[in-house]
């Protein structure tokens, strides 16, 4: 929390950067008005690797993943915001599934 333009972001991303990569894999997310959960479910896609028939950070690694804006995504009819059900359903269910297999 705090003012525009103060430094927030600079902030959390200067501290994920110097997390230590032998034990962490970190990315953002700047959401707007035009994020769609297929972007993020693209930006997992990008960061994480096939173990299996589960995607996961390498073996031996945490992700860390930084969302800018959460508030930003349009809501859609139901006044929902998809990107952040998508994101509620990976932390209530543990994952989710490729939608182009299933």
């Amino acid at each position: 929390m705090g003012e525009t333009g103060v430094g927030k972001s600079v902030i959390v991303k200067d501290y994920l950067n110097n997390l230590d990569p032998d034990y962490f894999v970190n990315t953002s997310a700047n959401f707007s008005a035009q994020t769609s959960s297929a972007n993020l479910m693209d930006l997992f896609f990008d960061k994480l690797v096939q173990r299996g028939r589960d995607l996961g950070p390498p073996s031996g690694k945490k992700m860390v993943l930084f969302v800018d804006d959460i508030n930003m995504p349009k809501m859609d009819t139901y006044g929902s915001q998809p990107p952040i059900e998508f994101l509620r359903q990976i932390i209530d269910m543990g994952g989710f599934y490729d939608l182009k297999k299933y």
